[in-house]
């Protein structure tokens, strides 16, 4: 029902600097905001700022950088309670609901595609349930498979890609939520829905890493 974009590159391998790029069109060495924690500056013009101008509502929804400054949305949801994403999710179709006849640009950004790679027992279906390795998908066991070099056997290495498998899962089933809701409003075929991501993680696609900002 879209278009792919096969080539898509991000501008940091980390989150705050991504996002201010996806937000402003700059490049981090542009509008400062060089690594996570960095605020981005009032003299950067944003996205929401732009609709906001154009007569829409903006929402930003987040589970991640959510002390960041986002300058032109109406409203914040920053999520960084657990569950995060089902928070998300939840805060993202309440706001449709109440404001489905406006003209409105929502941004909702999840969490569970990043480690700690534990997703809830319902997503687990790839997991293999013999595998008796050391591998339980928490940032720390993810990051001694690269900083630490810690010894690995395809054993290990596939229990990371079936974790990783199971968030992606989770985080698909939420986006639905969200989708639906367009959908029951009657909403869906007029709604630009754009699918991206502020970084991506390093499977033992190149180097032997995980986890993302080891490369």
């Amino acid at each position: 029902e879209g278009m792919v974009f096969e080539n898509a590159f991000a501008q940091r391998n980390s989150t705050w600097p991504s996002l201010a790029t996806i937000m402003t069109s700059q490049y981090p060495i542009q509008h400062g905001v060089r690594s996570n924690g960095l605020k981005l500056g009032n003299e950067a013009f944003t996205l929401a700022e732009y609709l906001s101008q154009h007569g829409y509502l903006c929402a930003a929804v987040y589970a991640n950088a959510t002390a960041q400054n986002w300058e032109g949305f109406q409203f914040r949801f920053p999520c960084d309670h657990d569950p995060v994403d089902e928070r998300a999710t939840h805060n993202a179709v309440k706001w449709i609901d109440e404001y489905k006849d406006y003209k409105f640009f929502m941004w909702l950004h999840y969490l569970a595609p990043h480690a700690d790679y534990t997703p809830p027992a319902e997503y687990r279906k790839y997991v293999d349930a013999s595998y008796t390795g050391p591998i339980d998908g928490s940032k720390q066991t993810v990051t001694n498979l690269t900083l630490n070099r810690y010894p690995k056997s395809d054993a290990d290495v596939q229990q990371v890609l079936n974790l990783y498998d199971g968030e992606l899962l989770y985080v698909d089933n939420e986006v639905k939520k969200v989708l639906d809701t367009l959908k029951a409003h009657g909403l869906y075929d007029k709604t630009l829905v754009i699918v991206s991501a502020d970084h991506g993680e390093e499977l033992y696609d190149h180097h032997g890493y995980f986890g993302h900002g080891a490369s």
